[in-house]
């Protein structure tokens, strides 16, 4: 990502970051963002209201599959399976309708507690 960026002189639109420690004001301050699959990334995203592409290029392994499932059931963003795709997926998520659903989107969703349902999971 950071050649493409240099390649396609993006450095003043698009910044790539390793592990951060001020997330929140990252994705405040984002359109979009494209991360790995992990939850923690995924829910900062959504509290943010910060539209999502899952990096999964290199697939999903069996703990993130459930990331797929939840942005299929929500619709707050799309999944990204081949670097051929990024700029039509970008385009796609930055469209001003499909942005604005997706914002919205995240808003209908429902929190809640999961701690009772994981440990009924786990002990079925």
């Amino acid at each position: 990502i950071c050649k493409y960026v240099k390649k396609n002189n993006l450095e003043k639109r698009v910044k790539v970051f390793s592990f951060v420690k001020n997330m929140e004001k990252l994705l405040n301050d984002s359109n979009i963002v494209i991360t790995k699959p992990g939850a923690n990334s995924l829910f900062e995203a959504i509290n943010c209201k910060t539209p999502i592409i899952i990096d999964a290029v290199n697939g999903l392994i069996y703990q993130e599959k459930g990331v797929k499932e939840f942005l299929d059931e929500y619709n707050i963003g799309k999944i990204l399976y081949n670097m051929e795709e990024l700029i039509e997926t970008l385009l796609y998520s930055l469209c001003p309708n499909n942005y604005e659903m997706y914002i919205k989107n995240m808003e209908k969703i429902p929190w809640s507690n999961g701690t009772v349902e994981i440990v009924n999971d786990i002990l079925n």
